[in-house]
């Protein structure tokens, strides 16, 4: 049996679509879908560990890197938050330096044991100078 996954992202008024097999994102070497807006330095956001199957019962952890932001640039506040079926199950924000290299911050969250499989969708944020600089969805299915 497989599921198929479609996935939609938007860049400003633009939307970008893909569809997939489940079997299929175990093997993918990175998972992500990137989008920007063209607020000041626009950030791309790409999260390093690949796959978009997991276990309920376990913890959820995924580094997200903020690409485009310049070294000695003010900081970055980031915010997210995880829905699972639709319904928010955790959010957090925030606030990450460039000091050499592309930032990155961590996203921990427990996922509930489940008897079916269910979608989660990881949203994205991130914020420059209290203007958006970039989002992006990350889907899961747990």
């Amino acid at each position: 049996m497989a599921f198929v996954v479609f996935v939609a992202a938007r860049r400003g008024d633009e939307w970008r679509c893909g569809a997939g097999t489940i079997e299929a994102a175990p093997r993918a070497s990175k998972m992500y879908f990137a989008a920007r807006s063209e607020a000041p330095g626009p950030i791309f956001l790409r999260l390093v560990e690949p796959g978009g199957v997991v276990e309920g019962g376990s913890t959820l952890r995924r580094t997200v890197t903020l690409q485009g932001v310049r070294p000695g640039s003010e900081p970055v506040t980031v915010g997210w938050e995880a829905r699972l079926d639709g319904v928010v199950a955790a959010g957090g924000r925030d606030v990450v330096a460039a000091r050499g290299g592309a930032p990155t911050f961590q996203v921990t969250m427990s996922l509930p044991a489940l008897d079916r499989p269910a979608g989660l969708d990881l949203r994205v944020e991130a914020h420059t100078a209290g203007a958006a600089a970039g989002e992006a969805s990350f889907p899961f299915l747990v």
